[in-house]
C-alpha cells in the first residue's frame, strides 16, 4: 500500500516502483488504491488508518475468493505499506489493534513490512 497521507494514494511514485521490483523476483503482486480525503468519514490520523483497513481486507478478501481463478494463494502472504499504507499494513498484521485480519475473518499475513 503506498503513501500519501490518507489525503491522496502514491501509486505511481510509490506502490508501483515496490511492485515492480517485486514482480520481477516471481511474487505475486497487488497494488490497493484505497479511499483517502472526504472518502473518508473522520479527520483523525488514526482513524482515517483504521477505516482504510477495510479497503485491504476487501483485497484480501477478494484473492481468498478468487485465488484459484487468479492463479494466486493467500499462503505466506505478506503486506507492505509506506507511510499512510504502513499503518494499514501494521493495523492488519496485529490481532491486538482494532482491524486486524481477524476481525475481518481473514488469515493474518505471515509478514508485514512497513516503509
Amino acid at each position: 500500500m503506498p503513501g500519501g497521507g490518507f489525503v491522496a494514494v502514491g501509486s505511481y511514485a510509490d506502490a508501483y516502483t515496490y511492485a515492480q521490483k517485486l514482480h520481477e523476483r516471481g511474487y505475486n503482486v497487488a497494488t490497493l488504491v484505497y479511499r483517502v480525503g472526504n472518502q473518508l468519514h473522520t479527520d483523525d490520523q488514526w482513524q482515517r488508518g483504521l477505516e482504510s483497513v477495510s479497503d485491504l481486507a476487501a483485497l484480501v478478501s477478494y484473492i481468498q475468493d478468487h485465488g484459484e481463478a487468479l492463479n494466486v494463494s493467500l499462503d505466506d502472504y505478506a503486506v507492505i505499506g509506506s507511510s499512510a499504507g504502513g499503518l494499514m499494513a501494521t493495523a492488519f498484521s496485529f490481532d491486538s489493534l482494532d482491524r486486524s485480519a481477524a476481525t475481518f475473518d481473514l488469515p493474518r499475513p505471515a509478514l508485514c513490512i512497513c516503509i
